[in-house]
């Protein structure tokens, strides 16, 4: 195992080896002594044994399936543009409204389910429905959604 990564310190020589001209951005984390986790903003990626992720870190990776595999992935000499819209295409729903909308039309129940999340009150309890004119206002806030589509779930 590499000196420089065996502690939770990093040493000054390892990050003088990083070569950051050749490597895309990424986060890594340590899962256990002997595997690292790499990841992209776009959702990709990737684990290394220790001594991979120094030699990846230093240029120094062999070529082979896994230095294939971080280069397909972006970790190696990126493509920025295909970096982009990978990013772009992860992001992409952030650009629109909510699509998912739940209206609880009213909080009374006849069943005892186990598994309900819901706090049900009895039959009588009429007060609990949603009235016409919160329903008809709800309505019209989900069609004010910029969202292509929409989903309607009623409970």
């Amino acid at each position: 195992m590499s000196k420089a990564l065996s502690s939770s310190k990093i040493s000054k020589e390892f990050v003088r080896a990083i070569r950051p001209n050749e490597l895309g951005f990424f986060r890594f984390k340590r899962l256990d002594d002997e595997t690292i986790l790499l990841t992209t903003e776009s959702g990709r990626f990737a684990y290394l044994s220790v001594e991979a992720f120094h030699g990846f870190l230093s240029g120094k990776l062999e070529e082979g399936e896994k230095r294939r595999e971080l280069e397909e992935k972006g970790f190696i000499n990126p493509d920025q543009a295909k970096a982009a819209n990978d990013f772009a295409k992860k992001h992409a729903f952030l650009a629109c409204g909510p699509n998912l909308h739940i209206l609880v039309v009213t909080l009374r129940c006849n069943h005892t389910c186990r598994y309900c999340h819901a706090a049900a009150a009895s039959m009588d309890a009429v007060e609990l429905d949603m009235t016409l004119e919160t329903a008809k206002n709800a309505i019209d806030a989900i069609y004010f959604t910029t969202a292509p589509e929409i989903t309607i779930e009623f409970q």
